[in-house]
């Protein structure tokens, strides 16, 4: 049975105790390790700067395919950002192997199979391969596939958002 290593257990302990209970009984099915929980603003920014170049005190995007994410930290907040975090980046593990960063397939059932647990357990995760919910992956125009945050919670019967 998969479990977590000392690192990925360090990294889960900055997270929302309702993302711990997620994916401490996903880790019991799906080997996956935890690559970021709690994120400070600094390193936000730097994520930020990521593709884009400042240009007349504005950062502005130079390379798409460089850009990992729109947040910044400081005018806007991610689900990182917060103590603790909202949010949760994995990667799959193999056994053997280690992470497992370039199969994109086995990232989506590994995600999806997370957000089933979650749906169980009444929480709504948003899933960065799939942001909008509708089980097609093709319509998104930002794709983050190793991210998970906590979307909203069933209380007394009605869905509250985090």
């Amino acid at each position: 049975m998969p479990s977590f290593g000392k690192t990925s257990k360090s990294r889960l302990e900055t997270c929302h105790e309702d993302l711990q209970k997620i994916l401490n009984e996903a880790i019991q099915f799906v080997d996956f390790s935890i690559v970021e929980g709690h994120r400070p603003v600094e390193k936000q920014f730097d994520y930020f700067k990521r593709g884009r170049k400042e240009i007349d005190g504005v950062w502005k995007i130079v390379n798409k395919r460089k850009v990992i994410t729109h947040i910044d930290g400081y005018k806007k907040k991610g689900k990182h950002n917060y103590d603790p975090s909202l949010a949760v980046d994995i990667v799959p593990w193999i056994s053997g192997k280690g992470q497992d960063w370039n199969d994109l397939e086995r990232f989506r059932r590994i995600t999806y199979f997370i957000k089933g647990i979650a749906f169980a357990n009444g929480i709504d995760l948003r899933i960065g391969g799939d942001w909008d919910g509708d089980f097609y992956i093709n319509d998104q125009s930002f794709h983050d596939i190793p991210h998970l945050e906590l979307h909203s919670k069933l209380v007394d019967g009605v869905w509250v958002r985090y």
